[in-house]
């Protein structure tokens, strides 16, 4: 409808503006475009409504089917009540009917609870949706509530087992009470009381431990019904019940065992007491209540009758506590070993009680015969007589009336029941005392049949009766005693029997209920050693049974009793054989199996401690490590390194022990490779994991160690070198300072060789150190960082190389200013004596220059120049570095020869003639310069000849880069100077260089060499002054003085591989592979300068001297003037490398007349003579 109504309106618009006579059309777009604006909204609103309407629709089907499965969730609990289940079934059939009722709400809900948190309330009313929510949340609470068996359930679950857990808690407190008092040995006691004491206190420990059993049945009944809820919870519960439940069965028979053993002893020690008691009683009355004449006769006879009774009792008491006697001795024997303390006590106290108990019966016979006798001795012969026929008639029937007494109890089946026995005994007691009271009726008869007969009454006729009733009773006593030895040892046997028999029970529930499994070696050694205790009490009551068996048997068979049967204890006696054979089988295989899993246990444990060890040894290591990598460098000194090092050494012996533990648990996993127990191989993969970890641990250590090894290594060289370089510093410093005193040529040139002396053989080492250095950086830190860590010594390095190269290059400034002062006075005071002036003084060095001129230290063994010359003391030597040999090294022939060289050839002659200077510093060229050709054809005729040595003036690298290896390499740079000198001069020459170099440049090698051409390898470039040049080499400006500074110190780079080398011949900046060597010679004599140098493109070589330029391949004869410094400065398009020499000349000692040039002397004369000519002519 409201499309349609826009469209007409849209359409009516239209024809409005179609028309032309309408005047508000000019209105009509602006209302059109509102309209249209408006319909944009209205649809749009209509979408969000149309949207929010599905949501709702689905959110109440969700509620009605929510609804719906509700419903039937609270018809099924009515039904559920009324069926009466149990209450496990009932909480099961509640817990999915929860779950249910949560599934099928959690839709209806979720969908609810989003509307309303998405839906703008001030737009739309959700009064509905919230209803309903609320609705179906009260439903659900609401049947919730009803599904209570669950949670009753788990409330008596939890009631349940808190209850057992309560119960077995007190078992084990009662327990944990009991045992301590069952591990001593028990005491017995020494007197009735302390006896009683002890009784007592363990009649109490019995009435804890049935305390404590039945509260293990309460647990047991209460798992019962736990079981039914929640199998799985029991389990550990009956686990923990029958552990204690065997506990408490032990400790309930060592009570039992030890309160019987007490109340034996107790009641025998209370029976002992009342017979003495009684037998003191009779005794006092035997002595006292002696019949008198005139007593009466019924008194009398009531006195003997309760006397006979009492007596009576008094025998049989004795006999009971003579059995108790017997059977706490039977139990003593019976006990295991070290059950009772001081046992032996006890049984000498109980033997000797019963002995003296046997004494007092036969004493109390005797007093009773002797009263018996002072009773009738007041009567008539006649009364006697008769009183003891009639006494004789009734003993001897008694007597024979014995056997037939005897026949019941004798009726003895040797193998029968305990109780059996035992009641016999009772009667066998009675029948004893009975015996007793016949025997002493039979020695009183006898007494008093004596007595009668020494008072002459005829007794012989009863004299044959008397004998027959004393062998009667002879011969029932000796069947009396045979019986009574085979009765006891019988209950005696019986008595073991019947405890053996409950111990082999014992076992075998033991064997039926092994536990299976156990994983506690405490809990398998526990079983193991209570069933090696078991089993050793076992024995010794089977060999107890079998020895009183048998003894019973022998004592059977040397009696004459027909009616006691021995047959069925034999039979136990076999019985007894073969249950003992099959328990020991049983005992012995459920030993081993106890063994083996202790065996397993203990090698676990041992692995698992192991584990344990090598977890913590590696965590400390490695907290070690960490500790010492977290410092800072500062911290990391070598004392500190030192130190590291010991740590990771207590490491390493640490490991080794582990290694040997282990050793000793494998010997174990190898004795149980032949156990049935499959968890062996469990153990085996567990030891082979544990060894491959710490091999993997024990490389890391010694790797660690290693490098910890080389890291102090490599600190140690770096101390070294720090000490080198501050010795070095130090020694230019004092070096530099003497060299300010030095005033003559010969002084610094002495101070320059010491010098050298000192410092040439350590820098080799030095450099060989560093590049040993860097190689062990990059080795331990990488390339990168290998570079970073040598950077400060390397900077070191090259600022001391730079001083020294500094220090040498002043002194030979120094040497040069101070030879051209001599120079230039010596031409003064020549060319004033040819004036006839008196020779001027030179201009000494000003001290600015003087102290420019910084060097470094001299030996001691410098000669004393004089006054004028600078001193060298002998503590400020620098020492060769430890281990550096005392003279360097050439370079081989093969080096010299690789690269090419440029020489400067210079032919020094005596015969220079030099001009007098305008002054110092300056001089003149020649009057008269000798012819070249004159001077080559003097110097073919001389022999030539070439010496090789070190130069005293070396040249040092100031960088260390990089080679194809990544390693850094630096050397010392060796020149090598050829001499020619004449013939004559040879062995001066020789003389003064072994002086010069006597330690520090080694052995003189002496070779022919000869001046080659081009070569393929060499460039050869000589330099030859000519006459016109003589003038530029006798110069020196203050230009020349300073590039001679900037030139002394220089770069080199040696390649240590020909196959880098020749990788970058491209573009190779020039290099010395030969440098130049000072050169000291007589003057005249020939010397050549010659230098090595590569490089791509080939360098352009160039010679200077004092500063200007030399001409190539220049021809000269110089004299002892032209001494001083030499430059050769090679180039190309790479970059530009200079090196220096100087030239000392010294004077020729020939005689004069050796010395005259006669050719020049003869050109002279024609000259003087030719000038005369034209004068005068």
């Amino acid at each position: 409808e409201w499309n349609s109504a826009v469209e007409k309106l849209k359409s009516e618009a239209l024809e409005i503006l179609l028309s032309k006579d309408n005047v508000e059309k000019e209105h009509l777009p602006l209302s059109n475009q509102k309209l249209n604006q408006l319909q944009e909204e209205f649809d749009l609103l209509m979408v969000e409504r149309e949207t929010w309407l599905k949501k709702t629709n689905d959110f109440f089907n969700s509620a009605n089917k929510a609804f719906d499965v509700l419903g039937r969730v609270e018809a099924y609990l009515k039904l559920l009540k009324s069926e009466g289940l149990s209450l496990p079934v009932l909480a099961a059939r509640h817990e999915e009917l929860h779950r249910e009722i949560t599934d099928c709400a959690a839709d209806a809900l979720q969908k609810g609870q989003a509307l309303i948190s998405q839906v703008d309330s001030c737009r739309f009313r959700l009064t509905g949706v919230q209803e309903m929510v609320s609705c179906v949340q009260r439903r659900v609470d609401h049947l919730t509530e009803q599904c209570s068996a669950r949670k009753e359930l788990a409330l008596k679950k939890q009631q349940l087992t808190a209850s057992v857990e309560d119960s077995l808690r007190k078992v084990e407190m009662l327990i944990q009470n009991i045992s301590p008092v069952l591990s001593n040995a028990m005491a017995v006691g020494s007197s009735i009381s302390e006896s009683e004491m002890i009784l007592s206190k363990y009649l109490e420990l019995d009435i804890h431990a049935k305390e404590a059993s039945n509260e293990l049945e309460a647990a047991a009944k209460l798992m019962t019904e736990i079981n039914e809820f929640e199998p799985d919870e029991v389990a550990s519960l009956s686990s923990k019940a029958r552990w204690l439940k065997e506990e408490l069965n032990i400790l309930g028979q060592s009570i039992g065992f030890r309160s019987q053993l007490l109340q034996t002893y107790v009641s025998f020690l209370k029976s002992s007491e009342e017979v003495e008691e009684q037998c003191q009683r009779l005794k006092e009355f035997y002595q006292t209540k002696i019949p008198r004449k005139g007593d009466d006769d019924t008194e009398v006879k009531h006195q003997s009758d309760s006397t006979e009774e009492r007596s009576h009792l008094f025998l049989k008491r004795s006999f009971l506590t003579q059995d108790l006697g017997l059977e706490f001795l039977n139990l003593i024997n019976m006990a295991k070993e070290n059950e009772v303390l001081n046992v032996t006590n006890e049984v000498h106290i109980v033997e000797n009680t019963m002995e003296r108990q046997k004494a007092e019966r036969e004493e109390l016979s005797r007093i009773w015969i002797a009263w018996k006798i002072k009773a009738t001795e007041n009567k008539p012969a006649t009364q006697q007589w008769g009183a003891l026929k009639e006494q004789l008639r009734r003993t001897a029937h008694n007597l024979k009336l014995l056997p037939e007494a005897l026949k019941p109890v004798s009726a003895l089946d040797l193998g029968g029941s305990l109780q059996t026995i035992l009641g016999l005994r009772g009667k066998w007691n009675e029948i004893k005392s009975q015996f007793q009271q016949l025997s002493n009726e039979v020695q009183y008869i006898t007494k008093e049949s004596e007595k009668l007969s020494g008072k002459g009454v005829p007794v012989k006729e009863k004299s044959q009766q008397l004998k027959d009733l004393i062998y009667l009773h002879q011969k029932q006593k000796e069947r009396i005693q045979d019986y009574n030895n085979i009765l006891y040892k019988v209950i005696h046997f019986h008595q073991v029997k019947e405890e053996l028999g409950c111990l082999i029970k014992s076992r075998e529930l033991e064997f039926l209920e092994q536990p299976k499994g156990l994983e506690n070696a405490h809990e398998v050694q526990v079983h193991l050693s209570r069933s090696q205790e078991k089993q050793a009490h076992m024995d010794h009551l089977h060999t107890l049974a079998l020895s009183l068996g048998r003894d019973s048997i022998s004592s059977l068979q040397q009696s004459n009793f027909s009616n006691v049967s021995a047959k069925s204890l034999q039979q136990q006696l076999d019985m007894l054989e073969r249950d003992s054979v099959n328990l020991c089988a049983k005992v012995e295989e459920y030993e081993q199996t106890l063994t083996c899993s202790l065996e397993y246990c203990t090698t676990r444990d041992d692995i698992n401690e192991l584990k344990e060890s090598f977890k913590d040894i590696k965590k400390k290591f490695n907290n070690l490590k960490f500790n010492y990598t977290k410092k800072n460098e500062k911290a990391r000194n070598l004392k500190a390194l030192k130190y590291q090092i010991q740590q990771v050494d207590m490491y390493a012996e640490k490991v080794q022990v582990l290694k040997k533990k282990m050793e000793k648990v494998e010997t174990k996993t190898d004795f149980l490779l032949n156990s049935p127990n499959n968890k062996v191989n469990v153990l085996l993969e567990a030891m082979k994991d544990l060894q491959k970890h710490v091999d993997e641990f024990d490389k890391g250590v010694k790797d660690y160690k290693k490098n910890l090894d080389l890291t102090e290594h490599l600190q140690e060289m770096i101390e070294e070198c720090h000490f080198w370089y501050e010795d070095a510093s130090a020694t230019v410093i004092r070096v530099g300072k003497f060299s300010t005193e030095c005033k003559t040529k010969e002084a610094v040139e002495i101070l320059l060789q010491q010098f050298n002396k000192f410092i040439t053989p350590s820098v080799p080492q030095q450099e060989k150190r560093l590049l040993e250095i860097s190689d062990l950086a990059q080795c331990l830190y990488g390339l990168e960082e290998g570079q970073k860590y040598i950077e400060k010594i390397v900077a070191k390095h090259k600022e001391v190389l730079e001083s020294v190269t500094e220090l040498c290059g002043s002194l030979t400034e120094l040497e040069e200013k101070l030879k051209e002062q001599e120079q230039v006075a010596e031409i003064l005071a020549i060319h004033g004596r040819e004036e006839g002036l008196p020779p001027q003084d030179l201009k000494p060095l000003s001290s600015a220059e003087e102290a420019g001129v910084q060097g470094l230290l001299l030996p001691a063994d410098i000669p004393s120049g004089g006054e004028d010359e600078c001193v060298s003391p002998d503590d400020i030597s620098l020492p060769p570095l430890p281990g550096s040999p005392e003279s360097s090294v050439l370079p081989s022939d093969t080096e010299v020869e690789e690269s090419p060289s440029s020489s400067l050839s210079l032919q020094i002659s005596s015969s220079r003639m030099l001009k007098g200077a305008t002054g110092p510093g300056e001089t003149q060229e020649p009057a008269l310069p000798p012819p070249a050709a004159f001077a080559d054809v003097c110097n073919a005729k001389r022999e030539a000849f070439s010496s090789h040595f070190e130069s005293p003036y070396p040249q040092f690298k100031a960088e260390l880069p990089l080679t194809s290896q990544g390693f850094l390499e630096k050397s010392t740079v060796f020149h090598k100077i050829c001499a020619k000198p004449p013939e004559s001069m040879l062995s001066e020459v020789h003389e003064r260089a072994l002086q010069q170099r006597p330690q520090t440049q080694g052995s003189l090698l002496e070779t022919r060499e000869e001046m080659h051409a081009d070569n393929v390898t060499k460039t050869q470039g000589s330099l030859h002054a000519s006459p016109d040049a003589s003038s530029g080499l006798q110069s020196q400006s203050g230009t020349s003085r300073g590039y001679q500074r900037q030139v002394v110190p220089r770069e080199e780079i040696k390649s240590t591989s020909a196959k880098n080398s020749m990788a970058t011949l491209a573009d190779q900046a020039p290099n010395f592979s030969r440098l130049l060597s000072n050169v000291t010679v007589v003057e005249g004599s020939p010397v050549t300068l010659e230098v090595e140098v590569t490089g791509f493109p080939e360098p352009i070589l160039t010679w200077y001297k004092k500063g200007q330029k030399l001409s190539a391949d220049g021809h000269l004869q110089v004299c002892k003037a032209d001494a001083g410094l030499y430059v050769v400065r090679a180039q190309n398009s790479s970059g530009i490398l200079s090196s220096n020499v100087v030239l000392h000349v010294t004077g020729n000692h020939r005689s004069p007349i050796t010395r005259i040039n006669w050719i020049t002397l003869c050109v002279i004369y024609v000259s003087v003579f030719l000038l005369y000519w034209l004068l005068t002519w």
